[in-house]
């Protein structure tokens, strides 16, 4: 199942340092598998003069903790992460945590 987690529509000031002239609005959802794990999906819906042009991406097996699904989703949506780099940053997103975590250990 897919539940969305936020939106956030990209800010005009960014869209007009990258020569975009239409809106562009970012969905990040959570998303549950089997079992007790969890995916991120993100939706980048581009709405031009002559339509609206959407792309997704889904990234599966992020993590089965929901506190940790809702940390990653948040620090996407501070990013303003699109789908077309979701993959890789989930992923430094994660090794990141692995890498505090091992810190924490490490100086108790």
């Amino acid at each position: 199942m897919k539940y969305l987690h936020g939106v956030k529509y990209i800010e005009k000031e960014l869209l007009d340092k990258n020569n975009i002239i239409h809106p562009i609005k970012l969905e990040y959802y959570k998303v549950k598998e089997l079992g007790s794990m969890y995916g991120i999906e993100i939706v980048k819906t581009e709405y031009l003069y002559d339509g609206i042009v959407k792309e997704s991406k889904m990234v599966k097996g992020v993590t089965n903790n929901k506190c940790e699904l809702h940390q990653i989703i948040e620090k996407l949506k501070r990013g303003t992460v699109t789908p077309i780099t979701a993959e890789e940053i989930i992923e430094e997103i994660k090794q990141e945590e692995e890498l505090k975590i091992e810190f924490q250990e490490a100086i108790l």
